[in-house]
């Protein structure tokens, strides 16, 4: 059904005449064709950075082939995800990409290259399925399941595991018998989020139709698609709407400020001179009746007892509260909730924030530093932010809804029971 390879190997055949920084560029010329890398992969998407290659396809050492690029295909991660899952994205562009990336295609389209198409154990078949279909098996929970069992070396640091294209190949595709008649009037609502998941499961076939189930899955994961793409078209950078605090007021003087109990005895009370390279690690900010900031600490361990810790030699602690802010206004607890976290990534020094502690300086002196924008001044921009950030979440919502819609029709598919759905889902959710 579908063609797997690498990108191409974007070197010179010759060693040392040229590499990829010297075939891939921010400026198009003449020759040159739009192209990603494997970071720019994302579940049912490929965000295009703004490169171009110059396609050498006589003197690069792997150049594969123009329809492996000009077709419509899938794309895969050569990195795993995090927790060793596939990271399958789709592109109908165009794009060309180098090796660290696996294509699939359908068979139709290298059919007259000199593509190899026929492997060792794999069967070959003309059977019209969907290439959109084979993405949302790619991307399912079984896939994932699949892949971590039988292939993931656990080879890369952390959780992550290198993918090769025969890995893709043993995928298991589940077959259908396009000679039965498809079951009329089967189509799922484009509008998910609208309705309840349990609504929508309602509408799933049970699997007695198994072309009925192929075209339920393309469909959803051409809903997936389009809401991806909807996504990567929205800015939710909030540092593009509201640019540093030319007037603003530090945490710790805003109206309702309050300390958090028994802070003073944790570790964001320390200084480097009790915990070398003390730093925050991570904030999150949870709003309810109250605006509640909490952080975690980062530091390199001295005592050889702790084992927990990075690449880096850092151990970092849970979330501990550390500021507290009671009758806010809506608006301005919207503020505090998109700005602090948004500082603390922006660090080293950003609204007065610096993430390091000093010999006199501590991790609770460096969050009440934080200085939050004058909202009157910002407000009209900030408005702006959330009302694009909230189109951009439901959109994250209508893709989480077809991940859990995909996953019950490809359980259906495989007839798995449901001891079988929990060791899939705890194998690869729990990882």
């Amino acid at each position: 059904a579908c063609y797997v390879n690498y990108g191409a190997q974007i070197s010179s055949k010759e060693p040392g005449e040229y590499g990829k920084d010297d075939v891939v560029s921010e400026t198009k010329q003449d020759g040159m064709y739009p192209f990603f890398e494997g970071s720019d992969i994302s579940e049912y998407h490929v965000d295009w950075p703004g490169l171009y290659v110059d396609y050498r396809p006589n003197t690069m050492y792997g150049p594969r082939f123009t329809e492996l690029f000009g077709s419509e295909k899938i794309a895969i991660r050569k990195v795993s995800g995090k927790n060793e899952t596939l990271l399958a994205g789709f592109d109908n562009n165009g794009l060309y990409c180098d090796d660290n990336t696996i294509l699939v295609v359908d068979n139709d389209d290298v059919v007259d290259c000199d593509a190899q198409t026929e492997f060792q154990g794999f069967e070959h078949t003309d059977d019209p399925y969907d290439l959109t279909y084979v993405l949302s098996l790619v991307n399912s929970t079984v896939a994932d399941f699949y892949y971590r069992r039988r292939f993931s070396p656990g080879s890369l640091q952390g959780t992550y595991s290198t993918v090769y294209p025969k890995h893709v190949r043993s995928l298991p595709l589940y077959s259908i018998d396009f000679q039965t008649e498809k079951e009329a009037d089967q189509q799922l609502p484009k509008e998910l989020e609208k309705y309840q998941l349990s609504e929508i499961t309602d509408s799933v076939t049970p699997v007695d139709c198994e072309r009925t189930a192929h075209d339920q899955l393309s469909q959803l994961a051409n809903i997936a698609i389009e809401a991806r793409k909807g996504i990567t078209n929205i800015n939710t950078y909030i540092g593009d709407y509201i640019h540093g605090c030319e007037s603003g007021r530090k945490l710790s003087d805003i109206s309702g400020y309050q300390p958090t109990s028994n802070r003073r005895n944790s570790i964001l009370s320390e200084t480097n001179s009790e915990k070398t390279n003390l730093r925050i690690g991570d904030v999150t900010v949870d709003v309810d009746e109250t605006v509640v900031i909490s952080a975690t600490a980062r530091f390199k361990p001295t005592d050889p007892q702790i084992d927990d810790v990075d690449q880096w030699g850092y151990t970092e602690t849970d979330y501990i509260p550390v500021i507290e802010f009671v009758g806010l206004k809506p608006e301005m607890a919207s503020l505090i909730r998109e700005w602090i976290p948004h500082c603390v990534d922006e660090s080293p020094k950003y609204a007065n924030f610096y993430a390091n502690a000093t010999k006199t300086i501590s991790l609770i002196d460096r969050l009440e530093s934080i200085i939050l924008p004058e909202l009157n001044s910002i407000r009209s921009q900030f408005s702006s932010y959330l009302e694009n950030k909230q189109t951009a979440e439901k959109l994250e919502q209508r893709i989480s809804m077809v991940e859990s819609l995909t996953d019950t029709i490809v359980y259906e598919l495989y007839n798995l029971t449901e001891k079988e759905i929990a060791v899939v889902e705890s194998a690869v959710q729990g990882a």
